[in-house]
């Protein structure tokens, strides 16, 4: 999506395209903002949802755990909070999580931190898991 003009609120049709492999935000920077919406557990191809610094907002939902092809999941610096969807923790395939400098409720659910050990790139924030600080 880096390439294109977007600009304003994350496009809810985005989430409508079901065979959807790669979510890749980072480029858009401050140009695009909104929230993921429940309709993300459509995307059960999704492989990489990648959104550093776009000003995402709200909760992440948990229907995210639908997403279950997804390996990575890099979200960091941005304005996502509240409870941190404990399905995250059952995605199997996830190989890179990054969810921190975001304003969830710690500690992260006790699923979530326990795939640290499996996911060899896990950042969470300092505090972020009783087991682990990353």
């Amino acid at each position: 999506m880096g390439d294109n003009d977007f600009n304003g609120i994350l496009p809810s049709e985005i989430f409508q395209l079901t065979n959807l492999v790669l979510l890749e935000m980072n480029d858009l920077g401050e140009k695009i903002r909104g929230s993921i919406p429940e309709s993300i557990g459509r995307l059960s191809r999704l492989e990489s949802l990648d959104a550093e610094e776009v000003l995402l907002t709200g909760t992440i939902p948990t229907q995210i755990g639908h997403c279950t092809s997804l390996k990575i999941f890099n979200v960091p610096s941005n304005e996502l909070e509240g409870d941190f969807p404990s399905e995250v923790g059952a995605l199997k395939e996830l190989d890179y999580v990054d969810v921190k400098e975001n304003k969830f409720k710690l500690p992260l659910p006790d699923e979530v931190c326990a795939i640290a050990t499996d996911v060899p790139n896990f950042f969470v924030g300092s505090g972020a898991c009783a087991s682990k600080e990353a």
